[in-house]
């Protein structure tokens, strides 16, 4: 949701005049046709009206005065030449081309405060450019080619029709860095707010075609059909304020809507994926007759019903690429699977889950026979086919019979949300120790749980940072040792040189879990790959261990669940 509405709404006034005003001078240059001074004043009047309602709500966000704002952050020097910029495009009509220029570079200085800007994307910065001017010479120009009428439409709409092509260009690209993925899209309200922009785009396209080809010169349905594209016009820069006023969908948690997703898993069965590539080739078939149908007027009725009958019968198929979904299931754990959280998580799960699910996990549990659906067993391999974001939702809320009684009770009343991520952790982590083979292997990729690390070198405070620095490694139970091989030692000492230590006790329990055992013995160690992947658990001597991964890692993809 977006945190300051009023902050909102003055940032959609000012964008809303200097759109208008750019439009109105590019209207100018490109017709001949010069706004009126109402126009022209109006439009800057909202700009002033926003900008002083922007600055004095940021300040009050701030806790700043606004002189403060003005001159000591980068919001403030930029909203002022804004205002200069419109203000000088507002009072000087001509030259032409000068006011033109001046309403642009007012209204492109909005970049310099976009997200782009603030993550330093210098490429997201020229697409919003491109973007902003766009839309202020299609939208803005619209208002003043509703005072004109018919007369200067078509050369307007070529230059709208290029508009339009820099407008969608530019979204695209900045949709792929700022939306990133689907649930991005669906479940964020950046995302959200950008799918409603393209959809009303979509249908300002369809009244712009109208009222360049359909209005057949009739002044009184172009002004009707520019009049819907106005108001049209104006739902989309609201839309686009709200991606504004709202953190990007790729730095935000989806909440997925659906109660289906779209999943490929099954293309790997051969009789599904069988099934389905039939189904689209009955779909192309389809296309293929609708084409007929257009060309061949004599079997046209009969085409089209023949299309329709294949798309009744092809489309249901495609429901095998939809799994069930909750609100979550795109959401992945925030903990980077942290050993100290590990160990806090381990006493939640005696408390709240072994009662079902059994000491081990087992799902043999003293209350097991009592429940509608019988626990699951926390050990098996199929655990890791269940993402965070699933696993999440069922301790969070629960889960319900196919009748709709309680299946599992939820725990959302009785954990919070970091409990519940760090709870799936302490999980994920015992099963992959129970496991491991006879030797000690892991043949269940599991991440190496994060540490905090003092190290003899500088610059390194973490146990990615070490693997990125000295690739594969050896985390031990021992004293700081001098060693050729890389390792970190869980212990209290100062490190020696060419190691780190990871001296919080909390860590040690940590992996203690991953061992399977209460607590770590002297000697215990855990090889760690260059891609950060645990290897193998032992005691005593790693250097074999070691030097039989060091040169072979696991895939450096991101694992699926956790990261």
């Amino acid at each position: 949701m977006i945190d300051d509405i009023p902050l909102a709404v003055a940032r959609f006034v000012e964008t809303l005049g200097g759109l208008s005003l750019l439009g109105a001078v590019s209207f100018q240059l490109l017709t001949g046709h010069p706004p009126s001074r109402p126009l022209r004043a109006g439009s800057f009047l909202l700009v002033l009206v926003g900008a002083v309602a922007w600055l004095w709500l940021a300040s009050t966000s701030y806790g700043a005065s606004p002189w403060l704002v003005l001159t000591r952050t980068q919001f403030g020097p930029m909203l002022l030449v804004r205002v200069v910029a419109f203000g000088v495009a507002a009072r000087f009509a001509k030259p032409a081309i000068f006011s033109a220029f001046m309403a642009a570079l007012g209204l492109a200085s909005l970049a310099f405060i976009s997200h782009a800007a603030a993550s330093g994307d210098a490429w997201g910065d020229n697409w919003l450019w491109l973007h902003l001017l766009g839309a202020g010479i299609w939208l803005g120009g619209l208002v003043p080619l509703w005072q004109a009428g018919t007369g200067p439409a078509r050369r307007f709409g070529n230059l709208a029709a290029a508009a339009v092509l820099v407008i969608v260009t530019s979204g695209v690209a900045q949709g792929l860095t700022l939306i990133g993925d689907w649930p991005g899209l669906f479940g964020t309200v950046y995302g959200q707010a950008a799918l409603v922009k393209f959809l009303l785009l979509l249908v300002m396209l369809v009244v712009a075609l109208f009222n360049r080809y359909g209005t057949a010169g009739r002044l009184g349905w172009l002004r009707l059909g520019i009049a819907v594209e106005i108001g049209l016009g104006l739902v989309i820069v609201g839309a686009a304020t709200i991606m504004a006023s709202s953190p990007p969908a790729a730095h935000s948690v989806p909440v997925w809507p659906f109660p289906w997703a779209l999943s490929f898993e099954v293309l790997g069965e051969p009789e599904l994926h069988d099934e389905i590539f039939a189904a689209l080739q009955a779909l192309l078939g389809a296309f293929a007759l609708l084409l007929l149908a257009v060309l061949a007027r004599r079997v046209r009725w009969f085409a089209v019903a023949a299309a329709a009958g294949i798309v009744f019968y092809a489309v249901p198929h495609f429901d095998l690429l939809l799994v069930p979904a909750v609100p979550t299931s795109f959401q992945r754990s925030p903990t980077l699977f942290a050993a100290t959280g590990i160990a806090a998580a381990s006493t939640l799960y005696p408390t709240h889950c072994a009662s079902c699910h059994g000491v081990r996990g087992q799902g043999d549990g003293p209350e097991a026979a009592k429940q509608t659906i019988p626990p699951a067993d926390l050990t098996a391999a199929h655990l890791w086919d269940h993402p965070d974001g699933a696993l999440f939702w069922m301790i969070q809320a629960g889960s319900r019979t196919a009748v709709g009684s309680v299946g599992m009770k939820g725990l959302g009343d009785r954990l919070d949300r970091d409990q519940i991520w760090a709870l799936i952790d302490y999980i994920r982590a015992r099963n992959a120790a129970l496991a491991a083979d006879d030797k000690g292997n892991f043949d269940q990729p599991v991440a190496a749980p994060a540490l905090s690390l003092t190290c003899a070198e500088p610059g390194i405070s973490d146990l990615a940072g070490f693997v990125a620095a000295r690739g594969a490694l050896v985390i031990a139970r021992a004293a700081p040792a001098a060693s050729a091989i890389p390792t970190i030692y869980l212990s209290a000492a100062p490190p020696v040189p060419g190691s780190c230590v990871a001296s919080d006790k909390a860590a040690w329990v940590g992996y203690a879990i991953l061992a399977d055992r209460d607590a770590l013995p002297d000697g215990a160690w855990f090889t760690v790959d260059a891609n950060g992947w645990l290897r193998q658990r032992g005691n005593g001597t790693a250097d074999d261990a070691w030097r039989k991964i060091r040169t072979d890692p696991l895939s450096p993809i991101d694992h699926p669940h956790i990261h």
